[in-house]
């Protein structure tokens, strides 16, 4: 181990200190002994250190026990813990859940980074620049992505406002409360998928194949969500490779938090469209759908219609335009 922190690639010489200590004194079999200690070794250890899997595995295994001591703490309080079959989504109260989902998050990268003596920067969240990424932009480019789906099917029938849902105080506090909710749901369901583990199996098998196996994981994480649909699970697959293809063009995470913000506050508070299933609450507009699932979304509404997935491609080929060189770059390996 080095003062780094880091293994570094293992020598003859240090596999045969660390792995078998004095083999010598062992006589004729230590080689035999040898050459089965320097493979196990390269199980765990790789020429940039750890192997990426096993690093991955350990971020899980805190994540999930800090998860774990929430939902007991949760329980000791008599705490609702939020759940797909919630029928209304209350922002105030799953504004907080997902603030302390992503504190936690944090922690577990904290740690990991740590561990492995790197900046936490590099897992895509630069906190001393907040205010000057492009979360803002990204807020306003994810709500003109459920704007454009929403207008076109309204083109073909099968959307419609049917009044103002919420006025004066409420809908005051309706808005914030929305975009507290949202603006911490896309911290943690972006730096949680995005963040450690997009950084890490990206030094194992690259970009690319790290972003589909993420965000394939994401759409099946919808699955449980009330009444999704196939396309509705494949909507939020390819919506996470948007994000991806965010964070390889800029270099961070902010475009695809802000993204995810405007998107999911656009949906639930303005529009007042159910969201993975759940009624919102107190929205601005109030709103119908009518007409065949691949164009109103069926059970699933706007995240499983056809235009959802259309828009989703073409919000990609206007950030590749905009942004042409990528700026993502992990120790060890390149964006490809």
């Amino acid at each position: 181990m080095t003062p780094a922190g880091r293994c570094q690639p293992l020598t003859k010489s240090t596999e045969t200190r660390i792995m078998t200590g004095t083999l010598n004194s062992y006589g004729a079999g230590s080689n035999t002994d040898h050459m089965e200690n320097s493979s196990l070794a390269r199980v765990f250890v790789g020429p940039n250190g750890i192997r990426a899997g096993w690093r991955l595995l350990m971020f899980v295994a805190i994540v999930v026990g800090l998860l774990y001591g929430k939902l007991r703490l949760y329980g000791m309080l008599h705490i609702h813990v939020p759940s797909p079959g919630d029928e209304v989504n209350f922002p105030g109260y799953d504004g907080a859940n997902a603030a302390i989902n992503f504190i936690l998050v944090v922690m577990a990268t904290l740690i990991m980074s740590k561990i492995e003596r790197r900046p936490f920067d590099v897992y895509g969240l630069p906190w001393r620049s907040v205010l000057r990424s492009r979360i803002w932009v990204g807020m306003l480019a994810g709500f003109a992505i459920i704007a454009f789906v929403l207008l076109c099917i309204f083109a073909l029938h099968g959307f419609e406002i049917t009044g103002i849902g919420t006025t004066g105080r409420a809908l005051m506090t309706s808005a914030l409360l929305y975009a507290v909710e949202m603006l911490f749901v896309g911290l943690f369901e972006e730096f949680l998928l995005r963040g450690y583990a997009q950084y890490t199996l990206t030094t194992g098998i690259g970009f690319w194949p790290t972003a589909v196996l993420l965000s394939v994981g994401f759409g099946a994480l919808h699955s449980h969500n009330p009444g999704e649909t196939l396309t509705g699970i494949v909507s939020p697959a390819l919506g996470g490779l948007v994000m991806c293809v965010a964070l390889r063009q800029t270099g961070n995470l902010w475009l695809s938090v802000g993204m995810h913000t405007g998107l999911d506050w656009g949906e639930s508070f303005f529009f007042g469209v159910p969201n993975s299933g759940h009624t919102p609450w107190h929205p601005f507009l109030s709103s119908n759908f009518q007409g065949p699932t691949w164009l109103t979304g069926g059970t699933a509404f706007p995240d499983g219609s056809i235009f959802m997935l259309l828009v989703f491609i073409a919000a990609a080929a206007l950030i590749f335009w905009r942004y042409p060189v990528p700026r993502y770059a992990v120790e060890g390996s390149t964006p490809r």
